[in-house]
Protein backbone atom coordinates (compact mmCIF):
# COMPACT_ATOMS: atom_id res chain seq x y z
CA UNK A 1 0.00 0.00 0.00
CA UNK A 2 1.66 3.29 -0.80
CA UNK A 3 2.36 6.34 1.46
CA UNK A 4 -0.22 8.14 0.68
CA UNK A 5 -3.30 5.34 0.94
CA UNK A 6 -1.62 4.75 4.54
CA UNK A 7 -1.97 8.39 5.30
CA UNK A 8 -5.24 8.32 4.52
CA UNK A 9 -6.37 5.23 6.36
CA UNK A 10 -4.38 6.59 9.01
CA UNK A 11 -6.77 9.80 8.72
CA UNK A 12 -9.84 7.83 8.75
CA UNK A 13 -9.06 6.13 11.81
CA UNK A 14 -8.11 8.97 13.70
CA UNK A 15 -11.37 11.01 12.92
CA UNK A 16 -13.47 7.90 13.62
CA UNK A 17 -11.30 7.12 16.79
CA UNK A 18 -12.71 3.60 17.24
CA UNK A 19 -12.38 2.02 20.79
CA UNK A 20 -12.94 -0.92 22.75
CA UNK A 21 -13.39 -4.04 21.09
CA UNK A 22 -14.44 -5.07 18.11
CA UNK A 23 -18.29 -6.12 17.70
CA UNK A 24 -21.22 -7.65 15.09
CA UNK A 25 -18.96 -9.25 12.19
CA UNK A 26 -18.14 -8.69 8.36
CA UNK A 27 -16.91 -11.14 5.41
CA UNK A 28 -14.57 -10.90 3.26
CA UNK A 29 -15.36 -13.77 0.96
CA UNK A 30 -13.71 -15.18 -2.71
CA UNK A 31 -15.88 -16.59 -5.38
CA UNK A 32 -13.87 -19.15 -7.83
CA UNK A 33 -14.23 -22.13 -9.50
CA UNK A 34 -12.64 -25.13 -7.64
CA UNK A 35 -11.63 -26.74 -11.06
CA UNK A 36 -10.48 -24.80 -13.98
CA UNK A 37 -9.24 -26.65 -17.68
CA UNK A 38 -5.31 -26.45 -17.76
CA UNK A 39 -4.25 -23.09 -19.18
CA UNK A 40 -7.54 -21.42 -18.78
CA UNK A 41 -8.27 -17.63 -17.52
CA UNK A 42 -10.75 -17.01 -15.06
CA UNK A 43 -12.19 -14.57 -13.02
CA UNK A 44 -12.37 -14.28 -9.17
CA UNK A 45 -15.03 -11.97 -7.27
CA UNK A 46 -13.97 -10.13 -4.07
CA UNK A 47 -17.06 -9.26 -1.92
CA UNK A 48 -17.76 -7.98 1.69
CA UNK A 49 -20.55 -8.75 3.31
CA UNK A 50 -22.26 -6.64 6.43
CA UNK A 51 -23.30 -8.80 8.94
CA UNK A 52 -26.84 -7.04 9.92
CA UNK A 53 -24.68 -3.92 10.41
CA UNK A 54 -23.51 -0.40 7.38
CA UNK A 55 -20.23 -0.47 7.53
CA UNK A 56 -18.07 2.98 5.78
CA UNK A 57 -14.99 2.37 5.85
CA UNK A 58 -12.77 -1.35 4.91
CA UNK A 59 -8.95 -2.01 4.13
CA UNK A 60 -7.49 -5.16 3.71
CA UNK A 61 -4.87 -7.33 1.14
CA UNK A 62 -5.80 -10.55 -0.98
CA UNK A 63 -3.16 -12.94 -1.51
CA UNK A 64 -2.14 -15.60 -3.89
CA UNK A 65 -0.23 -18.70 -3.01
CA UNK A 66 1.26 -20.65 -5.65
CA UNK A 67 3.86 -22.99 -4.86
CA UNK A 68 4.60 -24.52 -8.85
CA UNK A 69 4.18 -21.20 -10.29
CA UNK A 70 1.27 -22.15 -12.61
CA UNK A 71 -1.03 -19.16 -11.75
CA UNK A 72 -0.32 -15.46 -12.53
CA UNK A 73 -2.89 -12.53 -11.49
CA UNK A 74 -3.17 -10.72 -14.78
CA UNK A 75 -5.36 -7.46 -13.93
CA UNK A 76 -7.95 -5.88 -11.67
CA UNK A 77 -11.70 -5.03 -13.25
CA UNK A 78 -14.39 -3.94 -11.75
CA UNK A 79 -15.21 -1.90 -8.81
CA UNK A 80 -16.78 -1.23 -5.70
CA UNK A 81 -20.29 -1.00 -6.70
CA UNK A 82 -21.08 0.92 -3.23
CA UNK A 83 -17.61 2.55 -2.49
CA UNK A 84 -17.37 6.36 -3.90
CA UNK A 85 -14.07 7.00 -3.30
CA UNK A 86 -10.89 4.24 -3.05
CA UNK A 87 -8.11 5.15 -0.73
CA UNK A 88 -6.36 2.50 -2.09
CA UNK A 89 -7.68 1.51 -5.80
CA UNK A 90 -6.91 -2.34 -6.06
CA UNK A 91 -3.67 -2.72 -7.21
CA UNK A 92 -1.39 -6.18 -8.05
CA UNK A 93 2.15 -6.11 -6.48
CA UNK A 94 4.15 -9.35 -6.11
CA UNK A 95 1.14 -11.79 -6.13
CA UNK A 96 -0.97 -9.61 -3.68
CA UNK A 97 -3.60 -7.10 -4.13
CA UNK A 98 -3.84 -4.24 -1.64
CA UNK A 99 -7.25 -2.19 -1.28
CA UNK A 100 -9.15 0.12 0.57
CA UNK A 101 -11.94 2.21 0.52
CA UNK A 102 -14.20 4.54 2.11
CA UNK A 103 -18.71 3.95 1.56
CA UNK A 104 -20.12 7.30 2.54
CA UNK A 105 -23.60 6.33 3.86
CA UNK A 106 -22.86 3.07 4.73
CA UNK A 107 -23.46 -0.48 2.92
CA UNK A 108 -25.89 -2.68 4.97
CA UNK A 109 -25.94 -5.21 1.55
CA UNK A 110 -23.86 -8.03 0.30
CA UNK A 111 -21.76 -6.14 -2.38
CA UNK A 112 -18.75 -7.01 -4.39
CA UNK A 113 -15.33 -4.54 -4.00
CA UNK A 114 -13.82 -6.05 -7.50
CA UNK A 115 -12.96 -9.11 -9.45
CA UNK A 116 -9.38 -10.42 -10.98
CA UNK A 117 -8.57 -12.12 -13.64
CA UNK A 118 -6.34 -14.96 -12.74
CA UNK A 119 -4.25 -17.06 -15.75
CA UNK A 120 -3.43 -20.36 -15.61
CA UNK A 121 -0.50 -21.79 -17.45
CA UNK A 122 0.34 -25.53 -16.03
CA UNK A 123 -1.04 -27.99 -13.86
CA UNK A 124 -1.17 -26.75 -10.57
CA UNK A 125 -3.05 -25.42 -7.65
CA UNK A 126 -3.34 -21.93 -5.63
CA UNK A 127 -5.11 -20.92 -2.44
CA UNK A 128 -6.53 -17.12 -2.12
CA UNK A 129 -6.68 -15.44 0.99
CA UNK A 130 -6.75 -12.53 3.36
CA UNK A 131 -4.58 -10.44 5.24
CA UNK A 132 -4.33 -7.41 6.90
CA UNK A 133 -8.31 -7.12 6.82
CA UNK A 134 -10.25 -4.46 8.35
CA UNK A 135 -13.97 -3.08 8.62
CA UNK A 136 -15.55 -0.12 10.34
CA UNK A 137 -19.05 0.28 11.41
CA UNK A 138 -20.97 3.49 9.99
CA UNK A 139 -21.99 4.20 13.83
CA UNK A 140 -20.30 8.03 14.33
CA UNK A 141 -17.70 6.13 16.51
CA UNK A 142 -15.63 4.38 13.79
CA UNK A 143 -16.39 1.21 15.70
CA UNK A 144 -14.17 -1.68 14.67
CA UNK A 145 -15.91 -4.92 13.39
CA UNK A 146 -15.33 -8.24 13.92
CA UNK A 147 -13.91 -9.31 10.45
CA UNK A 148 -13.88 -13.01 8.89
CA UNK A 149 -11.59 -13.63 6.30
CA UNK A 150 -12.45 -16.51 3.93
CA UNK A 151 -10.21 -18.76 1.50
CA UNK A 152 -10.55 -20.52 -2.04
CA UNK A 153 -8.60 -22.81 -3.49
CA UNK A 154 -8.39 -23.47 -7.40
CA UNK A 155 -7.05 -26.69 -8.99
CA UNK A 156 -6.51 -27.67 -12.49
CA UNK A 157 -8.48 -30.41 -14.14
CA UNK A 158 -10.88 -32.33 -16.59
CA UNK A 159 -13.35 -29.77 -15.70
CA UNK A 160 -15.66 -28.69 -18.55
CA UNK A 161 -15.57 -24.61 -18.39
CA UNK A 162 -17.23 -23.13 -15.31
CA UNK A 163 -19.46 -19.71 -14.90
CA UNK A 164 -15.91 -18.02 -13.89
CA UNK A 165 -14.24 -18.65 -16.82
CA UNK A 166 -13.31 -15.36 -18.21
CA UNK A 167 -13.00 -14.13 -21.68
CA UNK A 168 -12.84 -10.54 -22.64
CA UNK A 169 -15.91 -8.70 -23.31
CA UNK A 170 -16.79 -6.95 -26.34
CA UNK A 171 -16.93 -3.32 -24.75
CA UNK A 172 -17.54 0.02 -26.81
CA UNK A 173 -19.02 2.18 -23.56
CA UNK A 174 -17.57 4.75 -22.28
CA UNK A 175 -17.06 4.86 -18.29
CA UNK A 176 -19.99 6.06 -16.14
CA UNK A 177 -20.14 9.75 -15.88
CA UNK A 178 -18.26 11.05 -12.67
CA UNK A 179 -17.68 13.56 -10.19
CA UNK A 180 -14.15 14.74 -9.23
CA UNK A 181 -13.98 16.20 -5.71
CA UNK A 182 -11.68 18.48 -4.17
CA UNK A 183 -10.74 18.08 -0.52
CA UNK A 184 -8.03 19.05 2.04
CA UNK A 185 -6.40 17.79 5.36
CA UNK A 186 -3.42 18.22 7.29
CA UNK A 187 -2.29 14.30 7.08
CA UNK A 188 -1.91 14.93 3.21
CA UNK A 189 0.54 16.67 0.78
CA UNK A 190 1.39 18.55 3.61
CA UNK A 191 -2.18 20.03 4.35
CA UNK A 192 -2.85 20.99 0.09
CA UNK A 193 -5.66 20.37 -1.84
CA UNK A 194 -5.86 17.83 -3.05
CA UNK A 195 -8.41 15.72 -5.98
CA UNK A 196 -10.07 12.30 -5.30
CA UNK A 197 -12.17 10.39 -8.43
CA UNK A 198 -13.55 7.10 -9.16
CA UNK A 199 -15.73 6.25 -12.40
CA UNK A 200 -17.60 2.81 -12.81
CA UNK A 201 -17.37 0.87 -16.12
CA UNK A 202 -19.98 -2.14 -16.18
CA UNK A 203 -18.47 -3.31 -19.03
CA UNK A 204 -14.46 -4.61 -19.11
CA UNK A 205 -13.99 -2.48 -16.30
CA UNK A 206 -11.58 0.37 -15.42
CA UNK A 207 -7.92 0.52 -16.62
CA UNK A 208 -6.07 3.19 -15.34
CA UNK A 209 -7.08 7.29 -14.66
CA UNK A 210 -5.27 10.44 -16.50
CA UNK A 211 -5.51 13.85 -15.07
CA UNK A 212 -4.16 17.25 -16.73
CA UNK A 213 -4.22 20.98 -15.05
CA UNK A 214 -5.17 23.50 -17.00
CA UNK A 215 -6.37 27.33 -17.72
CA UNK A 216 -9.30 27.93 -19.55
CA UNK A 217 -9.30 31.20 -21.10
CA UNK A 218 -12.46 32.34 -20.08
CA UNK A 219 -16.11 30.34 -18.06
CA UNK A 220 -15.98 27.59 -20.02
CA UNK A 221 -13.68 24.46 -19.11
CA UNK A 222 -14.46 23.13 -22.99
CA UNK A 223 -10.58 22.57 -23.71
CA UNK A 224 -9.92 19.79 -26.64
CA UNK A 225 -8.28 16.78 -25.24
CA UNK A 226 -5.62 16.51 -27.18
CA UNK A 227 -4.50 19.82 -26.22
CA UNK A 228 -4.38 18.70 -22.32
CA UNK A 229 -1.19 17.59 -21.02
CA UNK A 230 -1.99 14.66 -19.84
CA UNK A 231 -0.19 12.20 -16.91
CA UNK A 232 -1.24 8.99 -15.43
CA UNK A 233 -2.65 9.29 -11.53
CA UNK A 234 -4.34 7.45 -8.89
CA UNK A 235 -6.49 8.69 -6.62
CA UNK A 236 -6.43 10.83 -4.17
CA UNK A 237 -3.54 13.19 -5.99
CA UNK A 238 -2.12 16.19 -5.43
CA UNK A 239 -3.41 19.69 -7.07
CA UNK A 240 -0.13 21.38 -8.62
CA UNK A 241 -2.04 24.81 -9.24
CA UNK A 242 -1.38 26.26 -6.57
CA UNK A 243 -3.67 29.22 -7.04
CA UNK A 244 -6.19 27.19 -7.52
CA UNK A 245 -7.13 29.52 -10.85
CA UNK A 246 -7.81 26.82 -13.60
CA UNK A 247 -9.79 23.48 -14.03
CA UNK A 248 -8.67 20.59 -13.59
CA UNK A 249 -9.43 17.34 -16.08
CA UNK A 250 -9.91 13.68 -15.02
CA UNK A 251 -9.80 10.84 -17.99
CA UNK A 252 -11.27 7.12 -16.72
CA UNK A 253 -10.05 4.53 -19.52
CA UNK A 254 -11.50 1.45 -19.34
CA UNK A 255 -9.78 -1.96 -20.58
CA UNK A 256 -11.23 -1.70 -24.10
CA UNK A 257 -9.91 1.81 -24.85
CA UNK A 258 -12.74 3.60 -24.07
CA UNK A 259 -12.58 7.09 -22.38
CA UNK A 260 -14.75 9.42 -19.99
CA UNK A 261 -13.29 12.53 -19.36
CA UNK A 262 -14.97 14.98 -16.02
CA UNK A 263 -14.09 18.39 -15.71
CA UNK A 264 -13.95 19.99 -12.62
CA UNK A 265 -13.13 24.03 -11.75
CA UNK A 266 -11.32 25.01 -8.84
CA UNK A 267 -12.07 27.47 -6.04
CA UNK A 268 -10.60 30.32 -7.02
CA UNK A 269 -11.67 29.75 -11.20
CA UNK A 270 -14.89 32.71 -10.91
CA UNK A 271 -12.60 35.03 -9.40
CA UNK A 272 -9.31 34.85 -11.52
CA UNK A 273 -11.97 34.68 -14.61
CA UNK A 274 -13.35 38.14 -13.08
CA UNK A 275 -9.69 39.51 -12.83
CA UNK A 276 -9.02 38.89 -15.90
CA UNK A 277 -12.10 40.53 -17.76
CA UNK A 278 -11.79 43.37 -15.62
CA UNK A 279 -7.91 43.32 -17.06
CA UNK A 280 -9.25 42.92 -20.52
CA UNK A 281 -11.99 45.75 -19.96
CA UNK A 282 -9.24 48.22 -18.72
CA UNK A 283 -6.74 47.28 -21.53
CA UNK A 284 -9.61 47.69 -24.49
CA UNK A 285 -11.08 50.47 -23.04
CA UNK A 286 -8.27 53.04 -22.01
CA UNK A 287 -7.62 54.09 -24.76
CA UNK A 288 -10.75 55.12 -26.14
CA UNK A 289 -11.09 57.19 -22.72
CA UNK A 290 -7.75 58.40 -23.19
CA UNK A 291 -8.70 59.60 -26.88
CA UNK A 292 -12.07 60.91 -26.31
CA UNK A 293 -10.33 62.96 -23.42
CA UNK A 294 -7.31 64.14 -25.67
CA UNK A 295 -10.26 65.57 -28.01
CA UNK A 296 -12.55 67.30 -25.77
CA UNK A 297 -9.42 68.78 -24.31
CA UNK A 298 -7.95 69.81 -27.66
CA UNK A 299 -11.74 71.31 -28.62
CA UNK A 300 -11.73 73.21 -25.31
CA UNK A 301 -8.61 75.09 -26.69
Amino acid sequence: MNKTAISLLAMLLLVSAPSGKAVFAADFSFTAPETIPVGTDFKIDIALTPQNESLNAFNGTVIMNDLNGAFFLEKVIGGATETKYWIQAPKIENNKIYFAGIIPGGQIKPGALFSVIVKNTKQGSAVFSFADTQAFLNDGDGTRANVISKTATVATGDAAATQNQFSAPVDSIAPEIFHPAISKSEYLFDGKPFIMFIARDSGSGINRYEIAEAQPLFWSTDIAPDKLNWKIAESPCAIEDKYLSGAIYVKAIDNAGNERISAIKLSNFIFWRLVLAVLVGFALFTPIVVSVFRKKKKHAK
